[in-house]
């Protein structure tokens, strides 16, 4: 989790009155991280998708979690563009932030794990 984070999680519990530019620059930044690596994510799964035969695991990784995970990925970026419009408030959107935030940081970790190699 980055400080951005924490700080954002923080003003979410104490009701704080967020600053737009704080919240949409997190936003932004999130977004960002998130498509990079999705795609990192994306990458692996392409390439276990061509390799024969299939494996179960690649590095320390279930090659399940690898698709589930981007499949959790895809679902958010969906219901991200189906409510682009309808994020009301910034509450919303900083809550939205830390689910971004979440994913991001389950795939930075899965990406760990299967470029560690297998014993």
């Amino acid at each position: 989790m980055t400080i951005k984070t924490t700080i954002l999680i923080n003003e979410l519990r104490q009701g704080a009155e967020l600053q737009p530019q704080h919240v949409l620059t997190n936003w932004a930044e999130s977004i960002e991280r998130l498509h990079l690596e999705f795609d990192r994510l994306n990458a692996c799964a392409m390439k276990l998708i061509t390799e024969r035969p299939a494996k179960a695991y690649t590095g320390l990784c279930p090659v399940s979690q690898i698709f589930q995970l981007l499949k959790d990925m895809n679902w958010q970026l969906t219901q991200l563009l189906e409510r682009a419009d309808d994020l009301p408030n910034l509450t919303d959107l900083s809550a939205h932030t830390v689910l971004i935030n979440a994913l991001t940081t389950r795939a930075a970790i899965v990406i760990q794990l299967v470029n560690w190699p297998a014993s």
